[in-house]
């Protein structure tokens, strides 16, 4: 799996109306047409009305390739500079992880399961990131609390890094 965490912010409250718009035709696209999109969500960013994040994650590096392909992705990419003052993608990697206590008894994976499964590495990478430290970040996964590790990469990434 590989992901993207991105940071755009816009020119000014116009343009972040007509971005949310672009985003949300976006996105719409995204769910019917890209089975190797894992996660494409978009947030507005509390106390900054002008910023947005984004993180995504593909199932590899091909399901990305398909994503940057597809028609709908080409007007995004094309269409979104018009709005845009600045623009910053980190790309993560996961190393792994695990989230306890989710899903089907038997064995199976929930689509719930998965979804944590497959975010936690990534929120775990993140959450490293904006300074909670490794090793908290650790005990929360292994101590069987995965989902508010993704819970909490959620808020992370809305409030940004620790300054100062």
């Amino acid at each position: 799996m590989v992901g993207i965490v991105v940071r755009f912010v816009c020119r000014d409250e116009a343009s972040a109306e007509a971005f949310d718009g672009l985003v949300a035709e976006t996105v719409a696209e995204i769910e019917k047409r890209e089975a190797g999109t894992l996660v494409y969500v978009a947030h507005r960013v509390e106390g900054e009305p002008l910023a947005r994040v984004f993180y995504e994650l593909y199932a590899d590096r091909a399901a990305f390739a398909v994503h940057e392909e597809q028609g709908h992705t080409r007007r995004f990419l094309a269409e979104r500079e018009q709005y845009l003052a600045s623009v910053d993608v980190t790309w993560v990697q996961a190393q792994g992880g695990k989230v306890g206590g989710v899903g089907a008894g038997s064995g199976e994976r929930s689509g719930l399961r998965t979804v944590l499964l497959t975010l936690a590495p990534l929120c775990g990478v993140l959450l490293v990131a904006f300074g909670l430290g490794r090793e908290r970040v650790e005990a929360a996964v292994v101590g069987g609390v995965g989902v508010l590790v993704v819970l909490g990469c959620a808020w992370l990434v809305l409030k940004g890094p620790r300054r100062g």
